[in-house]
């Protein structure tokens, strides 16, 4: 007798003392989660300030890119709106090569300036602002220097489309010879364009201010190329053209 209620004790012993560590260990256990908790909360602003600096305003070399970027498609459009057209006078005349003219390069800009902004938003996705700022003038590198290549070429290409005008026509030879020769150009100026003002407007919590220095970039730079369409010298025609 005396000995089942000696077990009986002990049993009892047991039962509160492993109910107490269980007390105990989810104790410890809801501390763990209060600290991981208030662990990740104090993180997040960390994060955030990381954040902030990926998209903070343009480095002093990325301004500068900026700037020749600006002067760059202003120049560079001037010229081709009068160079287009008189690389086809040869052939089809004064009149014929400036028959939508105007239409397919706002076009070719606007399809250029698409292509600059989907970029734009990949380049988003870099860590840091060193490499938004990289990213940056790489694409800005890549766009002039297509648009140098595409200009220094032109002739060749002009005189193995001009080839073919007979089976064009004088309705579609000029506006498909455009396409091959000047159109290609103010796609690569509108890329140029559109990543040079995402850069320089980008601004976190304020899309207000980001729409307006965006529209005021893009702004200038159509009346710097309108201003040196007007300033180019003209010339009447491009001899050697077909020889």
């Amino acid at each position: 007798m005396t000995q089942s209620h000696s077990h009986a004790a002990a049993a009892a012993v047991r039962k509160r003392t492993g109910k107490t560590g269980g007390d105990t260990g989810a104790g410890h256990g809801s501390d763990e989660k209060t600290n991981a908790c208030a662990h990740g909360t104090a993180q997040q602003p960390k994060s955030s300030s990381s954040s902030r600096l990926a998209i903070s305003g343009p480095a002093g070399p990325v301004t500068m890119a900026i700037v020749i970027s600006f002067l760059t498609s202003s120049i560079l459009s001037g010229s081709m709106m009068h160079v287009g057209p008189q690389y086809l006078e040869p052939l089809y005349g004064n009149v014929l090569p400036q028959l939508g003219f105007l239409r397919g390069v706002a076009f070719s800009a606007v399809l250029g300036g698409v292509l600059g902004l989907s970029y734009w938003r990949r380049i988003l996705g870099s860590a840091s602002a060193a490499s938004v700022d990289m990213r940056t003038g790489r694409a800005l590198a890549a766009a002039f220097n297509t648009a140098a290549l595409l200009t220094s070429l032109a002739p060749m290409r002009a005189s193995l489309v001009l080839r073919y005008s007979g089976r064009l026509g004088p309705r579609w030879g000029p506006t498909l010879t455009h396409c091959v020769l000047a159109y290609p150009v103010f796609a690569a100026v509108g890329f140029a364009t559109a990543v040079a003002a995402a850069r320089l407007s980008h601004v976190q919590g304020a899309p207000a201010r980001q729409a307006v220095t965006f529209a005021a970039y893009v702004a200038s730079a159509v009346v710097a190329a309108w201003v040196a369409t007007l300033r180019a010298p003209w010339q009447h025609a491009c001899h050697g053209m077909l020889t």
